[in-house]
């Protein structure tokens, strides 16, 4: 079988590792950025858990040798109301060793590696020389057709990488504001991302400005920025056009509230994994589907946030299990309002 992967983020990077790993031959890799290059905008936290179950299945090494920082507490801000909460066993992680030790260990198995030439469905790559064609581009989707309307549904995201003196906070800091929210998350020697995101133009400039006045002296050593789907799946279908199938953001499975996109890559992957290997891809839309229903009622809760309809907010929030963080019936109550 004659397997070509474009896009070497965390979905991207899993089924290299896991399709060379399971000798499939004839696997060439196209990935837009040098080989050297895979410092992403991402705030570089998730969930243990899942860090330690995927380190496992690729075999390259203990999930905890990418731990950076245990997060044992978050601090959630929204306008003038502040809680202290414990986290869902959350960390922030190395993420670019993690995707370099994943392709690492599967690179010199593959028939062709292509780093720093992008390709898309209209050019530089002949769609008939392969049996399968996997888009793990995210919101870009090079090789599924875009999907009409989306750019209105995607957060137009920036992130510092910025050094301290003396951190301001020692866990995950998170604003939420109507049209988004601000991330801050500590690494170590005095580093920490600082990022916003917001359905709506400028909203997270004025929320990233804020929080580098008030939060001590500081130093922005690196910046980046994209757009990110909050699309859920339902409405990034179909996943699969003739020998194309879509993985990871590219078919709407970052979480739309919360914007944790690494786990749910991962877990799209995995079951693209068994799909390939089984011989099911007739199932892969509704595996997909059935797997990522929470990303459907984050969806409808963003949407009565931007509406500013606070019954909205109640009756889709209530039920929602934010992926870093734990609040109580109480504490969603204050906080998913939409004011």
């Amino acid at each position: 079988m004659k397997i070509a992967i474009v896009g070497l983020g965390v979905a991207g990077s899993y089924l290299l590792n896991r399709l060379a790993r399971e000798r499939y031959d004839n696997i060439y890799v196209f990935e837009g950025h040098k080989k050297c290059n895979q410092n992403h905008l991402c705030g570089w936290m998730t969930n243990k858990d899942a860090l330690d179950k995927y380190a496992f299945q690729t075999d390259i090494d203990n999930g905890e040798d990418y731990i950076i920082r245990n997060i044992e507490k978050a601090y959630v801000r929204s306008g003038e109301k502040e809680i202290i909460t414990k986290t869902r066993n959350a960390v922030t992680f190395s993420k670019p060793k993690f995707l370099i030790d994943m392709q690492n260990y599967a690179l010199d198995l593959v028939d062709n590696a292509s780093f720093g030439t992008r390709v898309q469905y209209s050019f530089g790559i002949q769609r008939d020389r392969y049996d399968l064609i996997i888009d793990a581009t995210g919101n870009r989707r090079s090789m599924l057709r875009l999907i009409p309307g989306a750019r209105k549904h995607a957060a137009l995201c920036r992130q510092y990488t910025v050094r301290y003196d003396y951190l301001p906070y020692d866990d995950v800091f998170i604003e939420l504001f109507r049209s988004g929210y601000l991330w801050y998350t500590p690494l170590k020697d005095g580093l920490a991302f600082i990022g916003a995101g917001s359905l709506e133009d400028h909203a997270y400039l004025n929320k990233l400005s804020s929080f580098l006045e008030n939060n001590g002296k500081h130093e922005i050593i690196d910046v980046s920025q994209k757009l990110i789907s909050l699309l859920p799946p339902s409405k990034c279908t179909p996943f699969i056009d003739g020998n194309i199938v879509g993985v990871g953001e590219a078919i709407g499975t970052t979480r739309p509230f919360g914007g944790e996109g690494i786990a749910p890559a991962l877990r799209s992957a995995e079951i693209l994994v068994d799909c390939i290997h089984g011989n099911e891809m007739e199932e892969y839309e509704h595996r997909i589907l059935k797997e990522f229903k929470k990303q459907e009622k984050e969806w409808k809760y963003v949407q009565a946030r931007l509406r500013g309809s606070t019954w909205g907010c109640l009756r889709h929030g209530m039920g929602l299990k934010q992926p870093y963080i734990k609040l109580s019936p109480r504490q969603k109550l204050k906080f998913l309002r939409s004011d």
